[in-house]
Order: C-alpha cells, then structure tokens, then sequence
C-alpha cells in the first residue's frame, strides 16, 4: 500500500484534541471525537491492506494477526506493566480492584465490555481510571478479529456484492447507534455493533479508492479536503459531553474524516498541512501518545490532593510525548522488526505478558485490592455503602448484574426482626444508606423494619422513573411500588428517604407528597429522612488520600455549592409534614453531629459521607446514635405507643 502523509498528520490531527480534552482543557470539549476519527483510519488502512493483499493473493490470517499483535500489543503491555507499581502504592482499595479487572480484561481485548458493565452507580471516576481508555482498542481489536473472516466468507461474491453488503452493515449499525444514544447510552457508547458504522466508513473508503482514478480536479480536492478540515475543526470545539454520541450527530466528524481521505492529496492545502514534518512527526507517535496519555492524568490526579492546574497539565503533556517518542522508538519500532523478533517469537513473548498481567490482575482483585494498604483507624468495610453484597438490603440491581428483578428485592428486613411492630423503609439508594441506621434504631427499640431500596426508585405512587432507560432498576422499582401498594396494611410505620434534591429539581415533589397523602391514614406514623449534605467532591476519597499521603484534611474547605438543591428540597418535605400530626421529618442537625455539636464528621473524625452525597455504613451509625438520644427520636418512640 502506497504511503500517505497526511494520513499520519490525520492522525496527528485526532490524537491531540484527545489528550487535551482528557487534560481537562475546556476549550476541547470535543476532543473526544478523536477517537472516531481513529476508527475510520483504521478501517481504511486495515481494508486497504486485506485487499491490496488478496488480489496479490498474499494475504493470510496468521500474518494479519501477527501485523496487528505487532503493531498494537508490546507498546499496550508495556504502558500497563509500568502503570502496576504506581497502582500498588498509590491507588486506593476500590480503584486497585478496578484496575485489577482492567489488566485481565485489556488483554482479553475486551476492556469495553467490562467498562459498560462495570459503568455503575458508584463508579470511579473516568478521569481515574489509567485504563479506560483502552475501550477503543478493544473495539479494534475486535473488529480486526472478525473483518478479514468477514472477507474470506464472502470474497467469491467479489467487490461490488460485498460494497454492498457493508454499506447495508454501516447504516443498520448507524441506525442502532441512534437509537442506543436514547435507550442504552452505555452500552451504545463501549460496544461494536454501534461502533462498527465508524470503522465501515473507512472500509468503504477503501473499497471506492481500489476502483477509482486519481483525483484530477485540484478545485475539489481543495474544497472538500478543506470541508473536511473544517467540520472537524467544529467537531472538537462544539461537541461536548452532552452530546449525543454515538449517534447521526456523529456522522459530521465521520464525514469529515471520510472527506479528507477522499480527497486530500499531498499538492492540496490541507494535505501539505497534514503532511508537514510536524504533523507526521506527531502522527507517527500518536499511538503511543494515545496509551500513555490518559495514565498519566489518571495517576497525577490520583496522587495530587488538589486539582491539576494548567501549568501541570501542560507539564504533563510534555511528559506524554517524551514518553511516546521513548517507547515508538524502543518498544513499537523494534518489535515490528522481524528480523529482531520473528513470528515464533513475538507471539511466545506476547502469550508470556498475557499470562503475567493475568496473574497480578487476579492476585489484586482476590485480595480485594489488598485494603491493608490503607492504616485507618476504623474498618475499610465500616466507610463502604451498605448493599446487598456486604450483608445489607440495597439492592442494586444496577450494580450486581446477578440480582433477579421481583420478590427477591422486597425481602429484606433490618433492626429487631422477632419484633411484632414492623416498619417499612423505602425509596432509592438515599434510603439505601439508612439501613444502617434503622438497623441500630430497631434494635435499641425493638422492632423491625422492612428495608425495600433501588436504584432511582424515590418515594412515589406513579411509574415515574428518572433512571437511565437502560436501567434494569425501573422494573425492580414498579415492583417494589406495587408491593407496597399491596402491603401496607401490615406495618406499623414507613420511613421514607429519597434523592430529594434531584426529585424537587426534576418537578417530581408532587409525586412524593402524594404517596405520603395515601399513606398517613394508613399507618401510625410516617417519618421522612433528609437529605445529608451534598458535596462538590468526594470527602470519603479526599479523606483517605489525606491518610494515604498524610496531608491535612479540612473537610470545612471542601466545597458543597450543589448542596442548595437539597437543602431546598429538605425544607419543602418539612414544611409539607406538619399537614399531618402523624409525620416526623428529621432533620440534620438532630443526627448529624460530633460530640453533640453540628458535624460533618462523626465522633471519630471520619466524614459522615461515602461519595459526597451518601452515607458511609458508619456514618449512617454514627447519625443513628445521635437520632436516639434527640427528641425527635422520643417523639417517635411516642406515637407508636412503644414502652
């Protein structure tokens, strides 16, 4: 295949905007479309090769496979063997069983897959995750494994038929992808067959340029090529994270990049840009770039207790290319060499990282990436979220794909359970993170509580539901309406707890105040729960890596701008109970406290909060102990006309 430059200025061209968006850098909001603009070089250059090969009759699969493990693999395994020591010492818990199940999956080729399945409720951040971004290879490697058995099969039914065939393929999964980006945004966003129309756009691409001439006509080559440049140029600085994505949206960077492999040649404006020795020169390191950048921010805003600012994030940019230049020109060029690594070889020496990567993936995450780590002076398990795994009654459906939708979701109690006076605890995972609390208060007051919580399932009579479509949790939570619907009638009293801060934005109060005008002639008492304080920030994190890399932790400093939204929605609940003597809100400054002052911390200094928002497990405790000795607490125990 004849060599084009201002492929590799193309390159160039998607690479930076991708690591300057991914630096945090506003101005390239959309510089996430870099990596659409790499699906379609690669279709292009991987069916330009297979047919340029096939007509020569040349082409076989174990030298394909080899190309590719070649070009993609000993620079990948070499970025992640490095990440591992910067993993051990400075991830915490949760993030190094994340990581853990990165390096099996990367070299599974199947990182999307476990990155769409693992996108849940309580997900670490993107921006500290060193290998999310190996998704895209993955689609890839994919993609790379099932074309040119794609080609084989129907090569006898010769170009046009299978032109045809492809571009059938391109806009069924085009029409997927707009329809995913609605309903499955997730799975839309890491999987192939919504991704696949990208790649075809290259394929295609190469199919035409097999059959043409060159391109004569300089005022069209100049103008589309320029087209081309243009809409991608809108594409990184007008896409943002909002966007819909994949979806017909995204036929603007496709057509672009399409435009410009099309008609850019190297006497055209752009392709002499393109093909400028600092665009090639950026181009033919841009995988590397590609791999390193992303651990680099990762782990720099792992290890840094503040934000990066930009003369950091400048910095590390300049470390992303010294690093990418090292390891194009001593682990990528090196390892295409055949001469200094023939098939035998390269493939024993691939099969060997496999296996060690595989290794130290499962070592860490069947320790549960090795808390012991972390010296707190309390129980790692005591500051996670109370959920069904750890012996609790959320039931996440969201997040354990394993949980069945129905009865299962409605039968777990807390408290006194040999209690004849029975309550009822329901709404979302902000009720979710009372169980503990309940738990303590049951006990001390001998009754029990039916704890019935799921993902985004508020307080409410209707199927209104503010989940993402794809979330499983809207039938759990119809069910668990229902079920409550029916079986009122046999408790004593309901607590309700809910995201009230995201439910009175979204103008769903009604609904809540609703179910509490069907519940308050049917039970003795309702008690409605605030929200805690919402942070900016995740405090449980920030406290750790205060402990981690000892540095002090003021939690008075960390931010909680969006905190007015709850605290609006807290006052509007309390207002609406006293419409019925038979409603108790409780409010924060009756749990909330340390040492019997207003708090943010729990006696022992650790933050009431798990993520920013929700409770930790002891936390939650920590709030009980001050609800039983508050008057609200006495109150209660009063209404129930409990001894």
């Amino acid at each position: 295949m004849k060599y084009r430059p201002e492929i590799d200025g193309l390159r160039a061209l998607a690479v930076i905007p991708v690591i300057f968006f991914h630096a945090g850098f506003e101005n390239f909001k959309g510089g996430f479309i870099g990596v659409d603009i790499f699906f379609v070089i690669s279709g292009y250059l991987i069916a330009s090769i297979i047919l340029e090969e096939k007509h020569a009759q040349k082409f076989t699969l174990i030298n394909f496979y080899e190309r590719r493990a070649r070009r993609i693999l000993p620079a990948l395994f070499f970025v992640m063997i490095l990440c591992i020591p910067f993993a051990w010492f400075w991830m915490l818990q949760e993030d190094l069983v994340i990581f853990s199940k990165s390096l099996i999956f990367v070299t599974a080729f199947s990182s999307n897959i476990l990155f769409w399945k693992t996108s849940s409720y309580f997900q670490t951040l993107s921006e500290l995750n060193p290998l999310l971004h190996t998704w895209s290879l993955a689609i890839e490697e994919q993609f790379y494994l099932i074309f040119p058995l794609f080609l084989i099969i129907f090569w006898r039914l010769g170009l046009l038929r299978i032109f045809i065939i492809i571009l059938i393929l391109t806009f069924a999964s085009l029409t997927l992808a707009q329809w995913g980006a609605y309903n499955r945004p997730s799975a839309n966003f890491f999987l192939l067959p919504t991704r696949i129309w990208e790649l075809f756009s290259g394929v295609l691409i190469s199919f035409y340029i097999i059959k043409k001439k060159n391109i004569t006509n300089h005022l069209l080559s100049e103008s589309l090529g320029a087209a081309g440049l243009l809409l991608l140029l809108f594409s990184f600085f007008f896409f943002d994270k909002n966007s819909t994505h994949p979806s017909l949206y995204t036929v603007i960077p496709i057509s672009a990049t399409m435009l410009i492999i099309l008609f850019v040649t190297s006497e055209s404006f752009v392709g002499k840009l393109l093909g400028s020795k600092l665009f090639i020169s950026v181009g033919l390191i841009s995988y590397s770039l590609y791999l390193w950048h992303q651990p680099i921010f990762a782990f720099s805003r792992i290890r840094s207790y503040e934000e990066l600012n930009n003369f950091i994030k400048v910095g590390l940019i300049v470390l992303t290319f010294f690093l990418s230049y090292f390891s194009w020109k001593y682990i990528e060029l090196p390892f295409r060499n055949k001469k200094t690594f023939n098939q035998k070889k390269i493939f024993k020496i691939i099969l060997f990282f496999i296996i060690l990567l595989w290794s130290i993936g499962g070592v860490f995450y069947y320790n549960n990436g090795f808390a012991a780590r972390l010296k707190l002076s309390i129980d790692h398990k005591e500051i996670s979220f109370p959920n069904i795994d750890n012996g609790w009654c959320f039931y996440g459906v969201d997040d354990n794909k394993n949980l069945k939708i129905g009865v299962d979701g409605t039968n777990c109690w807390i408290g006194d359970s040999s209690s004849k006076i029975k309550g009822l605890l329901i709404g979302d995972s902000y009720a979710g993170h009372y169980e503990p609390f309940w738990d303590k208060v049951g006990k001390d007051s001998s009754f029990a509580i039916n704890a019935i919580t799921t993902n985004y399932c508020f307080p409410s009579l209707d199927d209104i539901f503010p989940g993402p479509k794809e979330s499983p949790a809207i039938y759990q939570c119809l069910y668990n309406r229902k079920f409550i619907l029916n079986k009122i009638v046999d408790y004593d009293f309901v607590i309700l707890a809910g995201s009230w801060g995201a439910v009175d934005k979204n103008n769903n109060i009604n609904n809540v105040f609703n179910l509490i005008d069907y519940l308050a002639p049917k039970v003795k008492v309702i008690v409605i729960m605030p929200n805690p304080k919402n942070f900016d920030e995740n405090v449980l994190r920030k406290y750790k890596k205060s402990v981690k890399f000892n540095q002090p932790f003021d939690i008075s400093k960390v931010p909680s701008s969006q905190d007015s939204d709850s605290v609006f929605a807290n006052e509007t609940l309390e207002k609406f109970s006293k419409k019925y003597k038979n409603i108790i809100f409780v409010d924060r400054n009756s749990i909330f406290l340390a040492n019997g002052n207003i708090s943010d911390l729990t006696s022992k200094n650790i933050p009431f909060s798990y993520d920013g928002s929700h409770l930790n497990i002891h936390g939650s405790k920590s709030a009980a102990e001050n609800f039983l000795m508050s008057k609200k607490y006495s109150f209660f125990i009063k209404m129930l006309n409990i001894e």
